[in-house]
């Protein structure tokens, strides 16, 4: 019996893995995209950025660079919105359930594969958001770093939301700028809109402020170790 249930949990598990890998797959990618943007445009001491910035540096004038800094960090803030997305994926799993109607799948697989799913594609979103502080913070501007964090999170809550429902996409802003342009009036003049920008804001908030700190006092925790590890 248990030798069966284990190999039906297997078999369900690929099952699984294989009817959701394509949308999943597509929705990380686009959540990892802006973490990458924030290591490039915001980590300068970055290792693996460092080396194709030094090329880029040394065969673009400073007044060239500038500008394309300032347009690759529209490209962040344009895909930024898609990390917090995954926070909507959630309306999934209730599909998956209902699909497998087991405790056992549902427990050991569609549970764990969600919180995976979800949890890596917030914590880019807060990688993102760390790396801006970052940066602000190594420019003397400190202080500006809660004003931005709540500016990104609005910005975010407005984009997880047209994302969802008027159902725009990143790109929209080059391909069909006027589309965007319209949704977006739309959607801050209407009172569904706002209603869902904002329980959409307090959700990525109280979600980041929590993580924001779990991830920085690991981060503590893993430096002074490193320093311990030096006279061991």
């Amino acid at each position: 019996m248990e030798t069966f249930l284990i190999k039906d949990l297997i078999h369900q598990g690929f099952d699984i893995l294989i009817g959701s890998s394509a949308w999943m797959g597509w929705n990380l990618m686009l959540a990892i995209i802006p973490l990458y943007l924030s290591v490039y445009l915001f980590r300068d001491q970055a290792i693996g950025t460092r080396w194709l910035r030094q090329r880029i540096h040394g065969y673009i004038p400073q007044a060239i660079r500038t500008s394309l800094w300032s347009f690759s960090v529209l490209v962040f803030i344009a895909f930024l919105p898609n990390a917090p997305y995954i926070l909507t994926d959630v309306i999934h799993l209730n599909r998956f359930i209902l699909e497998y109607n087991s405790l056992w799948v549902t427990g050991f697989i569609i549970a764990p594969l969600f919180v995976v799913f979800i949890g890596t594609g917030f914590l880019a979103y807060v990688l993102s958001l760390i790396n801006v502080g970052y940066y602000l913070h190594k420019q003397g501007r400190g202080r500006w770093i809660p004003g931005v964090e709540i500016t990104l999170h609005l910005l975010c809550a407005i984009g997880v939301f047209v994302g969802r429902f008027p159902r725009l996409n990143s790109w929209y802003f080059v391909t069909q700028p006027g589309r965007v342009l319209y949704t977006m009036l739309h959607t801050l003049l209407s009172p569904a809109g706002i209603l869902g920008i904002i329980v959409g804001f307090v959700i990525i908030t109280g979600l980041y402020i929590p993580t924001k700190e779990i991830v920085l006092a690991l981060a503590a925790y893993r430096k002074k170790r490193s320093t311990y590890a030096i006279y061991e």
